[in-house]
C-alpha cells in the first residue's frame, strides 16, 4: 500500500472533468479518482471483467419488468474528498455523497458550457429532451426521493441502463460548488474536479505532469473494487 508510482508517457488527458473526459487515457486516471454508481471489477479474469459490480450504489441496480423504470440505493459513509490541487472545499470535503449529486452530474451533460462527451447515452431519461433545450429547470425522469435513492424513468425499455451508469461522466458531482465553474461561457471544473475516489489531483500542469495523493476521506471498506496498491 506505500510506495510511488512514477509512469512516462506521450499523452495527456483530453479533460480532468469526468464528464467531458473522452480519451482511454482520462478513463483509466478516472477510476482512480472518481467513483460511479457501479462499475468493473478488479480482476483478470476475462469473464469476470465484463459483469458490473456495486460502486456507491449497493446493487447493480432494480428494474421494473419492461425496463423503463430502475432504482439504485446509495451506500453509506462515502465521502468527497480534496479538489484538484488539495483543497479542501467548505460544505464538499468530507462531507458524505447524496442521491442530489448524480442528480447534477446528469444536469450538467446537458450544459453547452461542459462539453459533455456522450449526453447521447442519457437523453432516454424522461424530461432529458426538455431540459436540455431550456423547456424546463429540471429532468423529470430523475427522481432523488431521499438522498440515498435514486430512482429513473426510461422513455424506452433500456437493458444496459447500469452499463451506462458505470462511465466516468456519471461520477458525483456536488452542485452548490460546481455549478459556479458552470455558469461560464465554458466551465472551468476541469481545473477544479473533487475527488470521491482512493486519489486526488495534486497537480496537473497540461500537457506536463499529473499527480495524484492519497485521498484520506476514502474509507476502503465502502470500496471492494479498488485496494488502491501501487
Amino acid at each position: 500500500t506505500g510506495g510511488t508510482l512514477k509512469l512516462a508517457g506521450t499523452s495527456d488527458v483530453d479533460f480532468m472533468d469526468p464528464a467531458a473526459a473522452y480519451y482511454t487515457l482520462s478513463t483509466m486516471l478516472a477510476r482512480g479518482v472518481f467513483r460511479q454508481l457501479v462499475t468493473y471489477p478488479s480482476t483478470a479474469d476475462r469473464e469476470a471483467q465484463r459483469e458490473l459490480v456495486p460502486d456507491l450504489a449497493t446493487d447493480t441496480g432494480d428494474s421494473n419488468e419492461d425496463l423503463t423504470e430502475w432504482t439504485f440505493h446509495l451506500k453509506e459513509g462515502i465521502k468527497f474528498g480534496p479538489a484538484l490541487g488539495g483543497d479542501d472545499i467548505r460544505g464538499v470535503t468530507g462531507e458524505e455523497i447524496v442521491a442530489d449529486d448524480f442528480v447534477y452530474a446528469f444536469e450538467r451533460l446537458f450544459e453547452p458550457s461542459v462539453g459533455a462527451g456522450y449526453p447521447f447515452y442519457y437523453e432516454v431519461i424522461e424530461g432529458a429532451e426538455e431540459f436540455k433545450n431550456g423547456e424546463a429547470g429540471s429532468i423529470s425522469g430523475i427522481e432523488a426521493p431521499d438522498d440515498k435513492t435514486l430512482v429513473f424513468h426510461l422513455t424506452q425499455p433500456v437493458g444496459d441502463w447500469p452499463y451506462r451508469l458505470s462511465m466516468p461522466a456519471i461520477s458525483p458531482t456536488p452542485r452548490d460548488y460546481v455549478s459556479k465553474f458552470d455558469r461560464a461561457k465554458d466551465s472551468n471544473y476541469d481545473n477544479h474536479v473533487v475527488s470521491s475516489g482512493p486519489y486526488y489531483l495534486s497537480e496537473w500542469t497540461p500537457e506536463e505532469q499529473i499527480m495524484l495523493e492519497r485521498n484520506e476521506h476514502w474509507n476502503p471498506e465502502t470500496d471492494e473494487v479498488r485496494n488502491a496498491y501501487v
